[in-house]
């Protein structure tokens, strides 16, 4: 079964699923209805006609069997909230598949950056992304784990072989990842930053240190009902004594209503955010991790994850305060708020400095679930061979991941040096580089790649393709690019590994001080420590082989003309290119051409 009949099946077992559970949420539906006519007609009968003591019990019995009846309908409007995600979520996976995955709404466009030394260029963030493509956090700490994995990746090759073995067995484990990822999705609240509940899990009340307060919210509900059942069976207490207490409460619950009350609201506010971590929580300790990796994360996150149920306990309890006017009976008789406050100050004490490890797992198993989604949208990917040694890529069947599978041309490419790749328009020289730099970013990140067969040596990535001008700053375009390339040659200067992609060097000034700057940029970089791929519409520079002593190697992507019609194969070729299009395709638009 390949990818697509994978994810068709799932959607198909998911919708007669829900059929399901819909026909039982309309059947629950009417019973709650019908149960609360017949019931408040019996209950109008009984007490009409003075039954008072069989219509208090009728009315306890059908409260018990509606609350029961409500609870049920619950839970099926929660699996079917959750089986609607899950859909949703496999039709994300169909959209990968087909290509029509852009219209995914997270597109990280606020981390686009220009300045960044590569991922503006290569389309890591933004629309039709690699970001969009892959993202399947939901948490903050995911997302951000994800994000800066991208732009900062691995650069030693024990890190990268680690993280390639967690993908690969995530990747074999995407009925786990769809349901973290589900289980995220139920709850918006989870991508919020939870960096004030982490901070304020980790300070203490002061309040909390006051012992004669926590004795008396133990001792006083024991007093006052001890005093009121007394009072039942003795005349010697009256009960001016245990009303006595109760007032005594009600001036102890509002002395610190505003501070407690307050202090309660904070955990409220997050208490579906806590319950849908320990939901995660749970998701990541009951799965079988074969790999040693994930186990240790798993292990360390299963000692911690206690901690959370817990506190997803306090937070339920804490929740009775949604009962309102009812809560008041709790409130005053048990002092409610006390303990809840108590309670959490006492996880804090003992579990508080947890709860971001336990988050920042979680994170962690997001990134790693993002990573692995390329294996299960194609069949074409495979884990890269990393090697330390001089700069060199090696590439059976490369592909651009953000081409559709169907139209997606692959190359192969052996490199160890400079190549200046010539061509006509449109012909794929551009996106060969881009080709080349994203699935190195994937590579260094730990991810399978677009390639039958990939090796590769550690590089600093540098690219100069979308050179835009600064009209605020006064920048044109000819000098933002010379901008960039000083900082490639700054870098150079340090002598690690580096790949530089470089698209139609200097393509803002005259071909005279164009040819002559591109061809010093170009014998400048080609180090033993560093190569790159350099576009260009300039043949000139073509002679650059000649007299570099294999140390930069031509190529060229072609068009044919069919019946006066442009195609290309977009395949990479040796040599340089002998022709061009420019002509061709003004007079395909409809520019006149004077010869």
């Amino acid at each position: 079964m390949n990818n697509n009949q994978y994810y068709k099946t799932k959607l198909k077992e998911i919708e007669v699923k829900l059929n399901k559970l819909n026909n039982k949420s309309r059947l629950y539906s009417n019973l709650r209805l019908s149960l609360f006519f017949i019931s408040a007609i019996i209950c109008f009968f009984l007490f009409y006609n003075n039954f008072l003591l069989i219509g208090i019990s009728f009315c306890l019995v059908s409260l018990i069997v509606f609350l029961f009846i409500v609870s049920k309908h619950t839970t099926i409007s929660n699996s079917i909230k959750k089986n609607i995600t899950l859909q949703k979520i496999h039709n994300q996976y169909l959209s990968r598949i087909d290509g029509t995955w852009n219209n995914f709404d997270d597109t990280g466009t606020e981390y686009v950056d220009t300045t960044h030394h590569y991922s503006s260029d290569l389309d890591i963030f933004g629309d039709h992304s690699l970001f969009q493509l892959i993202n399947v956090t939901t948490s903050y700490y995911g997302r951000e784990k994800l994000i800066n994995l991208l732009v900062s990746p691995y650069n030693n090759i024990s890190d990268i072989l680690e993280n390639q073995s967690k993908v690969e067995e995530l990747s074999t484990k995407n009925d786990f990842c769809i349901d973290l990822q589900c289980e995220g999705q139920l709850n918006e609240q989870i991508s919020n930053n939870p960096d004030t509940l982490i901070e304020f899990f980790s300070n203490s009340s002061s309040f909390s240190n006051k012992n004669i307060i926590r004795f008396l919210i133990i001792a006083l509900p024991f007093i006052t009902f001890f005093t009121f059942f007394a009072a039942l069976i003795s005349s010697y207490i009256p009960f001016t004594v245990p009303f006595l207490f109760i007032s005594i409460q009600i001036i102890f619950a509002g002395y610190t209503y505003k501070t407690i009350n307050s202090y309660l609201d904070k955990i409220n506010n997050y208490s579906k955010s806590i319950m849908t971590y320990n939901d995660m929580f749970t998701i990541i300790s009951n799965e079988n991790f074969q790999n040693k990796y994930l186990s240790k994360l798993q292990s360390k996150l299963a000692t911690n994850s206690v901690s959370t149920k817990k506190l997803t306990t306090i937070t339920t309890a804490i929740e009775f305060k949604k009962l309102g006017i009812f809560y008041i009976i709790p409130k005053i008789l048990f002092l409610w708020d006390y303990h809840c406050f108590f309670a959490i100050e006492k996880w804090k004490d003992t579990y508080g400095l947890e709860f971001k490890k336990n988050i920042d797992i979680l994170g962690e198993f997001e990134m790693l679930s993002s990573l692995a989604v390329l294996n299960n949208i194609s069949n074409n990917v495979s884990f890269p061979t990393l090697k330390d040694g001089a700069p060199f890529v090696k590439a059976v069947n490369l592909g651009h991941p953000l081409i559709p599978e169907e139209s997606r041309i692959c190359n192969n490419i052996d490199m160890n040096n400079t190549n200046i790749i010539t061509g006509s328009n449109m012909s794929g020289k551009t996106t060969f580089l881009r080709t080349v730099g994203i699935n190195l970013v994937l590579a260094y990140c730990g991810a399978p790649v677009f390639s039958k067969e990939f090796s590769c040596s550690l590089m600093n990535i540098y690219t100069s393709m979308r050179i835009k001008d600064d009209l605020s700053g006064g920048i044109s375009t000819f000098y933002a690019e010379l901008k960039r390339i000083k900082i490639i040659i700054s870098e150079a200067k340090k002598k690690c590994n580096m790949i530089f992609l470089l698209d139609e060097l200097f393509r803002g000034t005259n071909s005279h001080d164009r040819l002559i700057g591109s061809k010093n940029i170009i014998t400048q970089l080609t180090k033993d420590y560093s190569m790159g791929l350099v576009s260009t519409h300039d043949f000139q520079l073509c002679d650059l082989e000649k007299h570099s002593s294999s140390t930069i190697t031509n190529y060229h992507f072609q068009e044919q003309y069919i019946d006066d019609n442009l195609t290309f194969d977009y395949k990479m070729h040796s040599g340089r290119c002998n022709s061009s299009n420019a002509i061709h395709l003004m007079k395909m638009v409809g520019i006149d051409i004077i010869e």
